[in-house]
């Protein structure tokens, strides 16, 4: 009985002392352990070091042929741009094609106005602070816009950053539990069971945009000036200690 009463007001000084928290005390299958579950969270903020960048080339012809080859020399140029700024064509990906005609509806019905031919590219490139520079290099080259920049963390940073995040998260819930141990005076001892409830990543969009074609003093303009933000990096873990 004098057990059950205990357990009572714990849950009650919990409710009162954190509204809110997944923090609790729970009594196991063996009614010789109580633990205290918690919850730790923690965000980490780190530089990008990636940049991916979609590249968009746009032509229009009155064959489907034409189309194409004037795509593919736009494409060309724009990658032999690229690679003069240091990008490994193996960094450069389509990640879209498509070749469609146009039509315009009149009062006599559909006129045929020729194709129109999208290729998109993807590139991705570790020189984060020269983003600027591959984007004029690309519109100078031909290419007719910027779909969008994306600043992110490369394979092997985010596992670092993610471990210093998760790290970060358990001693929150320890230290958590402890603070509550202290106000409800129960000694709070080993965990009995960790667990990883949510990892949240979110690159950084730049939301400038391009969208220009090359003028007779395009290359004596400045770069683009892009500057990534740093990008964060959430970890959750759940936390059973034992009360001992």
């Amino acid at each position: 009985m004098k057990k059950n009463v205990l357990l009572f007001t714990v849950v009650m000084v919990l409710a009162l002392f954190l509204t809110g928290c997944e923090t609790k005390i729970i009594e196991s299958d063996d009614e010789n352990i109580n633990t205290i579950n918690v919850q730790g969270s923690a965000t980490v903020a780190a530089a990008p070091d990636e940049a991916n960048i979609l590249i968009r080339i746009e032509t229009r012809a009155d064959t489907a042929q034409r189309a194409e080859d004037d795509a593919r020399a736009k494409a060309n140029q724009v990658m032999g741009a690229l690679k003069q700024h240091g990008v490994k064509e193996a960094d450069i990906q389509t990640t879209q094609f498509s070749l469609n005609p146009q039509w315009d509806w009149t009062e006599e019905g559909q006129k045929f106005r020729g194709y129109m031919l999208y290729h998109v590219m993807k590139v991705t490139s570790k020189d984060v602070e020269n983003t600027g520079k591959l984007v004029d290099a690309a519109i100078t080259a031909g290419a007719n816009a910027i779909d969008s920049v994306q600043f992110t963390l490369s394979k092997e940073k985010r596992k670092d950053v993610f471990g210093e995040a998760l790290q970060r998260a358990a001693e929150e819930a320890e230290s958590k539990a402890q603070s509550l141990g202290s106000t409800l005076g129960i000694t709070v001892g080993k965990p009995t069971q960790i667990m990883e409830q949510n990892f949240n990543y979110i690159p950084y969009d730049y939301r400038g945009g391009v969208a220009m074609a090359e003028t007779a003093d395009a290359k004596m303009m400045p770069p683009t000036p892009i500057s990534p933000q740093e990008v964060e990096v959430t970890a959750t873990v759940q936390v059973n200690f034992l009360i001992e």
